[in-house]
């Protein structure tokens, strides 16, 4: 799904726990990051940051590093490929993924 309340549908409800960000390696990535993390600062949420280059490396760092993670935030990676049937996501945690680049995978979008 979209979110529409940055505050409400996403912000609020991963300040209530552990957050792994998987970060693909460009510009728009890592200012994403930066304005990220600075709130993540200031609210005092605790978070791993894994910087990510291809698929390989998105599904290592999501099965060694999700189990301990209630929220994962792809910043960059996964939005033109289907997430679900490539990190098998399980239902205790909750992915958002933040990417500018296109197409989107409407898989996505409605699981």
């Amino acid at each position: 799904m979209f979110v529409r309340d940055f505050r409400l549908e996403f912000y609020d409800k991963i300040v209530r726990g552990r957050v792994l960000l998987l970060v693909n390696h460009d510009v728009d990535a890592l200012c994403a990051t930066k304005i990220l993390l600075t709130l993540f600062h200031a609210d005092h949420v605790h978070y791993m940051l894994v910087p990510v280059s291809g698929k390989s490396q998105l599904q290592e760092a999501y099965k060694e590093h999700s189990v301990s993670h209630s929220n994962v935030i792809l910043i960059n990676c996964g939005a033109s490929i289907d997430v679900v049937e490539l990190l098998d996501i399980s239902h205790a945690n909750r992915v958002y993924i933040v990417d500018n680049h296109r197409p989107i995978d409407l898989v996505n979008v409605y699981n």
